[in-house]
């Protein structure tokens, strides 16, 4: 045991270049607990238990971070770190709102976006050291529908993006999907709305990067013309800090269900999966990755190694710190309706790679949800464990290696079919994870030095 921890902590020196006393996850800080009855052993879960606190979570290149969230009440919670791991007692950004979702400035200045009970997206701001201003509009709503699922990625000048599902009625009463974008000044002043196009947002296909790269999937395909290609296909936004919007065309990939993205200043990489089978608690097929080239165009997908063809699930893919492509995925060691239980597999490719590396066995258990994200010169890779665990690993020169995770009660698997149960955010050697745990908190910790 002793030897293992050991070698745990040479693991985290190595990719994160920390001092050993840093090297490890802070105390996790507990929020707003559920009231007595809302551990989910009971038959029927009781009404004052159900909620969708979707904790999200950003954090700066010297570690300060911030934490946001929904508690039981309906109420926008948020926490702060102006040190890493430091996160302070939460407060109430908003009465009633839903879904939001945070950025974070090299000089603290934080930044939380949500949905209000009208379906009006917006914003609180707060600088280092001290308090939460006033909810502010961030943008007038788009339609009756109201706007949605905004996603935020904080720029190195102190700016935010922000981009989100914004849906309306055709004049035919038809319900159309349609990306919206806003752009936030250092001093929090909101912009001109951009019109992106119709299309919408998956559960996992927005990403913000530390360098505030912010990716979106997908865009509808164009409409069809005399001289347009046979299969146009869809297409990612991608907006990035002194470029702006632009859109890259994903047909290089348009036999594979697109389901994660990720995008830095230089590239994009997908997780994709080549679809067998659909309606068991999502899709199963091959899982992969796809990048885009030198050129900026997108390549096809590479397939990751399987036992079996129709087992594949959950691609999470990442760009680590040395520029390799990274998939993190499952297979399920057998068939089993409406599950999403399976082992962890992880491979790893040098940019411009034909195929993926042979693949690892990370966790063999019954695992859910695995998520990477680049961590100092290698990634870091997340997931959902049995008994309400954690398991984490990190990857160094394209080999993964499990450490300790961070401490007490685990993610917990009651409501995780519709509500998004944790998050995980990166900057330079710092990491934070956010989640829903067991006795219905939100926890937060946080990783580096």
């Amino acid at each position: 045991m002793v030897l293992m921890r050991l070698i745990a902590s040479t693991v985290l020196l190595l990719v994160l270049g920390a001092a050993p006393a840093a090297a490890s996850w802070s105390a996790p800080r507990a929020y707003d607990p559920a009231p007595a009855g809302c551990d989910g052993k009971a038959r029927f879960i009781p009404i004052e238990c159900v909620g969708e606190p979707a904790p999200r979570v950003a954090v700066n290149p010297s570690g300060a971070a911030v934490a946001a969230w929904v508690d039981l009440r309906g109420r926008v919670r948020a926490a702060t770190a102006d040190r890493a791991g430091r996160f302070t007692a939460a407060v109430t950004l908003t009465k009633s709102g839903l879904r939001p979702t945070a950025a974070l400035a090299p000089d603290g200045t934080a930044t939380v976006v949500w949905r209000d009970a009208s379906g009006t997206l917006r914003f609180a701001r707060r600088t280092a050291g001290r308090s939460f201003g006033a909810a502010t509009r961030l943008a007038p709503r788009g339609s009756k529908a109201g706007d949605d699922f905004a996603k935020a990625a904080g720029a190195p000048d102190g700016s935010v993006a922000v981009l989100y599902e914004s849906p309306f009625r055709s004049p035919q009463g038809q319900y159309v999907e349609r990306l919206r974008a806003v752009e936030l000044s250092a001093g929090g002043r909101p912009g001109a709305v951009t019109e992106l196009g119709r299309g919408g947002l998956g559960r996992d296909s927005s990403s913000a990067a530390a360098d505030g790269t912010l990716v979106g999937c997908c865009l509808a395909p164009p409409a069809s013309t005399p001289d347009a290609p046979p299969a146009s296909g869809a297409r990612l936004v991608v907006f990035r800090p002194g470029v702006g919007w632009s859109f890259v065309s994903a047909t290089a990939v348009a036999a594979d269900a697109i389901e994660t993205v990720f995008g830095t200043g230089s590239a994009l990489a997908l997780g994709t999966t080549k679809v067998e089978q659909g309606g068991d608690a999502g899709v199963l097929g091959v899982p992969g990755l796809a990048r885009t080239g030198e050129d900026g165009a997108l390549g096809p997908a590479l397939h990751a190694p399987v036992t079996r063809k129709d087992r594949g699930l959950a691609p999470g893919v990442t760009i680590d710190g040395s520029g390799r492509s990274v998939l993190l995925y499952q297979e399920k060691a057998r068939s089993q309706a409406f599950s999403r239980d399976a082992p962890v597999y992880a491979t790893v490719a040098a940019a411009g790679a034909r195929t993926l590396g042979a693949r690892q066995r990370l966790d063999a258990g019954a695992d859910y949800e695995p998520t990477v994200r680049p961590l100092g010169s290698g990634a870091i890779g997340v997931w959902q464990a049995e008994r309400e665990r954690w398991e984490v690993a990190i990857e160094v020169n394209g080999r993964f290696r499990r450490v300790a995770a961070p401490r007490g009660l685990g993610p917990s698997r009651l409501g995780e079919d519709f509500s998004y149960a944790y998050d995980l955010e990166t900057n330079g050697t710092h990491a934070v994870l956010a989640w829903s745990a067991g006795d219905g908190s939100v926890r937060v910790s946080e990783l580096g030095g």
